[in-house]
């Protein structure tokens, strides 16, 4: 049996999962976790769980590591990212009707870090 972290990232309908290492993660407990996008801020939605070898054999890629249990920095800094990410919005909506008017923005989401931001958009074409 292999632990496992449940957790839950804003912008990821997804639970995911991830290698715990020895932390005791408890549900609803904020955490950093590492992920192929940089350092994001989730949520467990369990607490540690154990599944068979062979479920974690046949994910996509090797569970990523939760880099720690967020400290109260870490969570004001994913609130700070939160309201960077809805202050522009407005202005990649207006970004967006300036350079393709069939772009229809979403949402943007900044990584823990801050040094990437994400835009979400939709378009009945690829653009």
């Amino acid at each position: 049996m292999v632990r496992v972290a449940p957790i839950n990232l804003t912008f990821n309908p997804k639970t995911l999962w991830f290698d715990p290492g020895e932390l005791e993660i408890e549900k609803d407990m904020p955490v950093v976790v590492r992920t192929a996008r940089g350092t994001e801020f989730g949520i467990a939605a369990s607490e540690v769980i154990e599944v068979p070898e062979e479920q974690v054999r046949a994910l996509k890629s090797a569970l990523r590591p939760v880099e720690r249990i967020a400290t109260e920095e870490d969570v004001e800094r994913a609130r700070e990212m939160e309201e960077k990410s809805r202050d522009a919005l407005p202005i990649f909506k207006e970004m967006a009707r300036e350079a393709h008017e069939d772009m229809h923005p979403v949402s943007v989401e900044f990584l823990l870090d801050g040094d990437k931001a994400v835009f979400y958009f939709e378009a009945e074409e690829r653009i």
